[in-house]
């Protein structure tokens, strides 16, 4: 039924989430903890950079992803509640990683990898 496989997906996802929590450097952490949420999409939190651009480092990995043939999107690029404390911060340093039902371990590792390769 359509209850089963919503819940088989949200397994999935889940587990994907718990590959990347495990896989990813400290720099690049998780927005939410993997038992939290149902995933439909897996962002990160990038360090707060100190330079004018705060979204520079972002864009630079975002772009370096693509270049490695990884699908990554900024879901935010403006904040939701601009006048929360932080709220612009926040929303130019969160990126999305891929995280759909089929998503293999060995896809969630290379996108670890080649985001642990960015900062070497």
């Amino acid at each position: 039924s359509e209850q089963i496989e919503h819940k088989q997906s949200l397994a999935e996802r889940r587990e994907i989430a718990e590959r990347y929590w495990d896989g990813l450097p400290d720099w690049c952490r998780p927005v939410a903890e993997p038992q939290q949420g149902n995933h439909h999409i897996f962002a990160v939190r990038l360090p707060d950079q100190p330079t004018s651009l705060p979204d520079a480092e972002r864009f630079v990995l975002a772009n370096y992803l693509s270049d490695c043939g990884i699908n990554c999107k900024v879901h935010y690029p403006l904040p939701l509640a601009a006048s929360m404390p932080g709220a612009w911060l926040w929303s130019r340093s969160v990126l999305s990683l891929p995280c759909y039902p089929g998503l293999t371990g060995e896809e969630v590792e290379r996108v670890c990898k080649t985001i642990k390769e960015f900062r070497l």
